[in-house]
């Protein structure tokens, strides 16, 4: 197999017609590489959650990887909001937590595409579009 580059340039993979051993030895490693980094993006992913206030403290809201509220926490400054307004600040605080958690599923989902920026930019639209029609 080919050495790295001193440059930083990654190395070609070798020729399955020129050199079919070294060349399963690279794909085997790629494979693994790709194995622990999906792993880990899975961990992170499924141990992820974020959290959101409102302004005035009123309202804590906590959204699981995917949008799932886990945690709605009124204190008792919500209790002099008419219901129309305590919905909407629930609504408006969940709607932040659930961009933020969608942020940090894109982050780990990016740092295991790696280098792809057309397969990132793709997934950031992906989610987007999910969270413009929920």
């Amino acid at each position: 197999m080919t050495p790295p580059d001193p440059n930083g340039t990654k190395p070609e993979t070798p020729s399955i017609f020129s050199d079919p051993q070294a060349y399963m030895q690279s794909f085997e490693d790629r494979m693994k590489k790709l194995t622990e980094r999906a792993q880990k993006a899975q961990t992170t992913m499924g141990e992820m959650s974020a959290q959101a206030q409102s302004e005035e403290g009123e309202v804590l809201v906590t959204v699981a990887n995917g949008g799932v509220m886990t945690r709605l926490e009124l204190t008792p400054g919500a209790r002099h909001l008419s219901p129309q307004s305590l919905a909407a600040l629930i609504m408006d605080t969940y709607g932040r937590a659930a961009a933020e958690a969608s942020e940090r599923s894109v982050a780990a989902v990016a740092e295991l595409l790696g280098d792809d920026p057309v397969a990132v930019a793709a997934l950031k639209r992906s989610v987007q579009r999910g969270m413009e029609g929920a």
